[in-house]
């Protein structure tokens, strides 16, 4: 399977979700979000403002990047939200 993370697209707010980026598996786009929750949890998000979410997720992108091709390996590609369970 192979995972990239392209730059081309910025991550955004998905509703009060958290904050959503893009995988492309296999040549397919998938659209993944990380939790507000695990943001908070693991990255010490402390600010409910949407900017701060997005400047988190990018501070933190590596690590997150990381658990979402586990996470992405795991369920075939089809699995796409990140919650504080997963780090």
């Amino acid at each position: 399977m192979n995972i990239s993370f392209p730059r081309g697209i910025e991550p955004h707010i998905d509703s009060s979700e958290g904050v959503a980026f893009q995988a492309v598996v296999d040549g397919d786009i998938v659209w993944c979000v990380i939790s507000r929750e695990a943001l908070e949890d693991h990255f010490d998000l402390t600010s409910s403002s949407g900017q701060s979410w997005v400047s988190t997720f990018k501070q933190n992108r590596a690590r997150i990047e990381e658990v979402a091709t586990r996470l992405l390996e795991r369920s075939s590609g089809t699995e796409r939200l990140l919650s504080t369970g997963e780090f």
